[in-house]
């Protein structure tokens, strides 16, 4: 698929998600974005932070999510500005909807539907008031749909040549998905 071909696609995700960019903070988002703050304001390090994140996950939730923990502490951390957030979070979906068709084309070989799955697969997004996964959870889904889509390319791939290194590969980002 062509440079020009996957910015048209890229441009008509974003239209089809535009309203993701006028939203505010929705759900845990709203505490989570005060990140930078509290750590400034607490004197305590961004990988203090992490620990604690991570900590919690174990003792209180019951989750081993070290992954999660440290990637949803650096998109808020960093992230502190709404728009910026909101921009990530935007990428990260067009990243999922790249992988999804990659995925489509390596297991079926037809291009023409891989570029027919990335143009459906935006009416099928909605927003939500509550718990949304698109527009809150600090982009969290869309990580783990991005370690998930390429856990199964290379589990495709590995199937196809039999290389033990690319099961090792698949291995690595699907326990990265466990573990988020």
């Amino acid at each position: 698929i062509n440079v020009v071909l996957l910015f048209l696609i890229a441009s008509y995700i974003a239209c089809s998600l535009f309203p993701l960019l006028r939203s505010g903070y929705y759900s845990d988002d709203m505490v989570s974005s005060l990140t930078r703050g509290k750590l400034e304001y607490e004197k305590i390090s961004f990988s203090t932070n992490v620990l604690n994140e991570a900590t919690f996950g174990i003792k209180t939730l019951g989750r081993l999510q070290p992954f999660g923990a440290l990637v949803g502490s650096t998109v808020m951390y960093f992230a502190y500005n709404v728009n910026l957030y909101k921009s990530i979070v935007l990428s990260l979906v067009i990243i999922n909807v790249f992988l999804f068709g990659y995925f489509i084309q390596t297991i079926s070989k037809d291009k023409n539907l891989a570029i027919f799955s990335m143009l459906v697969m935006p009416l099928f997004f909605q927003f939500k008031y509550y718990h949304d996964p698109i527009l809150s959870f600090g982009g969290g889904l869309q990580v783990i749909f991005c370690f998930f889509m390429t856990s199964s390319i290379f589990l495709q791939k590995y199937l196809e040549r039999g290389d033990h290194w690319i099961l090792i590969i698949t291995l690595l980002f699907y326990n990265l998905c466990l573990y988020y």
